[in-house]
């Protein structure tokens, strides 16, 4: 970015001045939102071919299932003890695009999220169903059960499918957690 060129546009802002006239500023404005449109839809392309040839191999994968609200897991380690609804559950999570580039990742942040099993997004009560205590799974989630058609930019594009993987890092009944 030419910064002496953004603080002039700022002064001539303030100023009530422009360079271009209106007609002028109209056209080119239509012209960056065209610009901006037809790349999203690239990337949109691009993501969707991403996910096709990615979901191709992963569902080859031992121990692949589709669940009925629309992702594909493989669970890495079930678990031991059952989770009750209202138990209180500590989650870690990472979050990837199918290319492997990481989005975020509670274990390196030294993070993880607790909350009662009901108080979780439904994608991840679902997801946290299918293990026991200290179990981990890994989904695959559609652009639509996760950042949609826009994504999350800079760091997630427009149509990206999501890969999660969740390790339930501790699990207390909901008695134990309320004293």
């Amino acid at each position: 970015m030419d910064i002496k060129a953004y603080l002039a546009g700022i002064t001539d802002a303030i100023e009530g001045r422009s360079l271009l006239a209106p007609t002028e500023l109209h056209a080119a404005l239509i012209a960056s939102n065209s610009t901006v449109a037809k790349n999203r839809n690239t990337q949109k392309e691009e993501q969707a071919q991403l996910a096709k040839k990615f979901l191709a191999n992963w569902s080859k994968q031992k121990g692949v299932t589709s669940d009925p609200l629309g992702y594909s897991y493989k669970i890495n380690y079930a678990g031991q003890g059952k989770i009750q609804s209202k138990d209180i559950i500590s989650i870690v999570v990472k979050e990837s695009l199918l290319d492997g580039t990481v989005v975020s990742d509670m274990d390196l942040q030294d993070k993880s999220l607790t909350l009662p099993l009901d108080n979780y997004p439904p994608l991840f009560q679902s997801a946290i169903k299918h293990l026991q205590n200290h179990g981990e799974i890994t989904f695959i989630v559609p652009p639509e059960l996760a950042y949609g058609d826009d994504g999350y930019p800079p760091a997630v594009p427009p149509g990206a499918s999501i890969m999660y993987t969740l390790r339930i890092a501790d699990v207390k009944p909901a008695s134990t957690h309320q004293r």
